[in-house]
């Protein structure tokens, strides 16, 4: 097991990969468990350089992050949107993080994105919608609740009432 300062004396930082000859195309179970992952997530598909702009966007994010916690998050929104791109069928989307730094962010991405994904779910429901919820942005900024609401013709009141209450007992990652 490699120590947390270890790590990320070895991947935060960085503007460049730090081993670019170190693939992250990944296959086998790990492509099954991704693909497995975004079909249940059931996010939508766009053309390729909408997903290129998205993962340049996430990176640049990682680029300015500021702490240990936050450089993970930001690394799980990397992998997250390469991860997407790759699913939307769009493999040779090339990785702008190593090999480590793909399964760091990977380490962090399931649970964060996946208890987003449930809260959006359940909040929803709370606030009276029955239909499905495919989102997963940060739920600790009203204005992209309000626009998450608007999307999916939620009352904007009910369902950011719903979600701020819902933030008291939820267990969410950065």
């Amino acid at each position: 097991m490699i120590p947390v300062g270890i790590l990320y004396a070895y991947t935060f930082g960085r503007a460049e990969p730090l081993a670019p000859h170190i693939s992250t195309n990944y296959g086998g179970t790990m492509q099954i468990t991704f693909t497995w992952w975004h079909d249940i997530l059931g996010m939508p598909k766009y053309d390729r350089q909408w997903h290129v702009q998205d993962i340049k966007e996430e990176y640049e994010e990682l680029l300015v992050a500021r702490g240990w916690i936050e450089h993970w998050s930001e690394y799980s929104d990397v992998v997250y949107t390469l991860t997407r791109a790759r699913w939307s069928g769009y493999v040779d989307v090339q990785s702008p993080i190593n090999c480590l730094q793909f399964v760091y962010g990977s380490v962090y991405m399931f649970p964060k994105i996946t208890l987003r994904f449930w809260y959006y779910q359940r909040a929803a429901k709370k606030a009276g919608y029955n239909g499905r919820v495919t989102e997963i942005r940060n739920p600790q900024k009203e204005h992209k609740v309000r626009e998450i609401a608007d999307k999916y013709g939620i009352d904007a009141d009910a369902f950011v009432r719903v979600c701020r209450n819902q933030l008291k007992y939820w267990p969410l990652l950065k």
